[in-house]
């Protein structure tokens, strides 16, 4: 965590392996991913901004391997958010934890988290009463390396600059412990949550397929 004229940012942890840490090259690849998207509703034009026939997603469900792998699928779910940035407020933000092993949830400490395309500010406010009712903790630690959140900047940068985010590590949590961090932040005007996938890296490909399938189902459902 580092200090900059009084806030408290947490700096990139990935940036250079998951994704390109040049500006331009990362600003390219992730209109690239937007380029390669598939399965969307055609990008709106900009009388389409505000219409209501185009509601706004309560919920989107993105991967987060590397941007060169998982970047077009991540884009596919981010077009649905096109024609709401205005209207976006706020990204909860929810991903698995990778490096540190704990029970609950883990909130950040931080005002802002640095990227290569800008920095992203911290809904203190929201975080802060997650922690206050007892939803999450704060741990920093948590939060230090993990790229499940991370690699989601990119395209809040690109499709949602104006938006605050409230990011929270996932650990060994029960889903009804995520429930109640849900239901303290579903009803908030223009929230949109966030949850970065993890899914299986070890099966046969036929075999993840169907297993992806069968999950995906069960979402749906």
């Amino acid at each position: 965590m580092s200090a900059t004229e009084g806030r408290r940012v947490r700096p990139a942890a990935v940036a250079g392996t998951f994704y390109p840490s040049d500006p331009a090259e990362l600003r390219q690849l992730v209109r690239s991913c937007f380029e390669a998207a598939t399965d969307t509703p055609p990008p709106p034009t900009p009388d389409r901004y505000h219409d209501p026939t185009w509601p706004l997603p309560r919920a989107l469900v993105v991967p987060h391997a590397g941007l060169i792998y998982s970047g077009p699928v991540a884009a596919s779910a981010y077009q649905r958010l096109l024609p709401h940035t205005v209207a976006i407020r706020r990204v909860v933000l929810l991903g698995p934890s990778h490096r540190v092993a704990f029970r609950g949830v883990a909130a950040t400490t931080a005002d802002a988290w640095a990227s290569p395309l800008g920095p992203v500010a911290i809904d203190t406010d929201v975080v802060q009463r997650v922690v206050g009712a007892g939803a999450a903790f704060f741990s920093d630690a948590a939060h230090a390396e993990e790229h499940s959140l991370e690699v989601q900047l990119p395209f809040l940068r690109e499709v949602v600059p104006d938006a605050l985010l409230a990011p929270f590590v996932v650990g060994d949590a029960s889903a009804a412990q995520v429930a109640v961090l849900l239901d303290l932040v579903w009803d908030q005007p223009g929230t949109v949550v966030i949850i970065s996938s993890d899914l299986s890296h070890y099966h046969r490909y036929d075999d993840a397929v169907r297993l992806d399938r069968h999950t995906a189902g069960e979402i749906l459902a």
